[in-house]
């Protein structure tokens, strides 16, 4: 109950806290990696749009917050 009262009051470790003891670790995926070289701007949304087809290069790219429609 306390890391909850903490966490309600804004505590950002409790509220990590609670995530980790609920969630678990994030397991990293091959679209994670997409995203960060598209944030990097060390492959164009271009070169995944044709490598990946345009419904998953859509997705990726509003992740990376550069969809442009």
């Amino acid at each position: 109950m306390k890391l909850l009262e903490k966490a309600i009051t804004g505590d950002i470790r409790a509220v990590a806290e609670i995530r980790l003891s609920t969630e678990g670790l994030k397991l990293r995926t091959w679209r994670d990696d997409v995203i960060d070289l598209l944030r990097q701007g060390l492959v164009t949304p271009e070169v995944i749009k044709d490598e990946l087809g345009k419904e998953l290069a859509e997705e990726l790219l509003a992740a990376t917050v550069l969809h442009r429609s």
